[in-house]
């Protein structure tokens, strides 16, 4: 008897040539993301010690003991597992023309603003020494979309809108290849939310020998939940958001994530489109 997931596999399978004419180059024939890649885990000892230091690396409070805001957190650690997983690593670059005609490998792009930063977010991301670590709904890391018109819908739903405020926005076109070591949004979220639980229970039971370490073991469970955070740390190239699986609200109102979507990790995995649209 074919279980659920053999069931989902062959319909996301059917779903590609439906849409595509042909079978998505990124599925096997039951539909699976291929598991090419050859990033390693981080010890769970590792991890909570990256942890650890972004703790200390907080501005303290008034008590002397370090700040706890979740963005600057959630920013700093996956900073420092780009740089130890190597997702730091430059893309590799093509013109227009021969993206215009790549068919290896998934097209996803995504719309940037450069509203309040100084430089340039594509150029950052093209050329930058570093991978910017980006927050979101599904996990922290970078999202694109698998269409460009929904690219473009981002940068002005989110308020950016140029010809009102005379920003720049734009649209970074790239490719994900065939071998990229991908999870889906919902397995992820689940695997991370596992992990939190099982670091909690590792590190309450640490006696507390300073008073800046109080706190320590649930806030380094809870940050490491996050699905971005897990899934760079156990090696994944990108999070795939797959179809309408949350609404949420925006400056602009409520919206949802149809389609495909992405959360690109491994920066250095990809082919990326070295001119940016500009809106």
């Amino acid at each position: 008897m074919q279980s659920s997931r053999e069931a989902y596999n062959e319909n996301i399978a059917r779903i590609d040539i439906i849409l595509n004419g042909k079978g998505n180059p990124n599925h096997d024939k039951l539909g699976r993301f291929a598991t090419g890649g050859s990033n390693k885990s981080i010890s769970d000892k590792e991890l909570t010690e990256m942890t650890r230091s972004v703790w200390y690396e907080l501005p303290p409070n008034a008590s002397g003991k370090p700040q706890t805001p979740f963005v600057a957190a959630q920013q700093r650690l996956l900073a420092k597992i780009y740089a130890k997983q190597g997702y730091n690593k430059k893309p590799k670059l093509m013109t227009s023309g021969q993206f215009l005609v790549e068919k290896n490998g998934t097209k996803v792009y995504r719309g940037v603003s450069d509203e309040g930063l100084e430089g340039n977010y594509a150029d950052a991301f093209i050329k930058g020494e570093k991978h910017y670590p980006g927050l979101g709904v599904f996990g922290s890391g970078t999202y694109a979309a698998d269409n460009m018109d929904k690219a473009k819908g981002y940068v002005y739903r989110f308020g950016f809108i140029p010809e009102k405020f005379g920003i720049n926005g734009q649209v970074i076109s790239m490719i994900i290849p065939k071998n990229a070591k991908i999870i889906e949004a919902q397995e992820a979220r689940t695997k991370a939310g596992l992990f939190g639980d099982r670091l909690y229970e590792k590190t309450k039971s640490i006696k507390v020998t300073d008073t800046k370490d109080v706190g320590f073991a649930r806030w380094s469970a809870s940050l490491n939940k996050d699905p971005g955070i897990w899934a760079a740390a156990h090696g994944y190239d990108a999070i795939l958001i797959n179809g309408k699986v949350s609404q949420y609200k925006t400056r602009a109102g409520s919206s949802n994530f149809q389609g495909s979507n992405f959360v690109i990790l491994n920066r250095g995995i990809l082919t990326v489109d070295k001119y940016p649209l500009t809106l």
